[in-house]
């Protein structure tokens, strides 16, 4: 087993366990235990569930929300937006195997 995460591509494949995660996130199980999903639409997914928008209802995952920041080294608070991006990083249970890639 490696301890070092590697980001996962957009069009690489999840399998998610519904009882664990899928059914938080709202993702269609079709009665199966586990759904498989492209790394793009889950980040949707959890972008969907995590909604967080400001008064002027921009999204903390779109334009940025509105806020403060007192920074290390500042004088005093800043006002702005904050903004979120969502990085999946996966780290195998298993030793690394000496495949040749295409």
């Amino acid at each position: 087993m490696s301890n070092e995460f590697e980001q996962l591509k957009d069009e690489e494949i999840v399998s998610i366990n519904n009882q664990q995660v899928g059914r938080f996130l709202g993702i269609q199980s079709n009665g199966f235990a586990d759904s498989q999903i492209k790394v793009e639409q889950f980040r949707q997914v959890i972008t969907r569930k995590l909604n967080i928008k400001d008064t002027q209802n921009n999204s903390l995952f779109g334009k940025g929300i509105s806020c403060q920041v007192m920074k290390f080294g500042s004088s005093g608070w800043q006002t702005g937006k904050l903004k979120a991006t969502l990085i999946l990083e996966f780290c195998s249970d298993e030793a690394p195997s000496n495949y040749i890639q295409l």
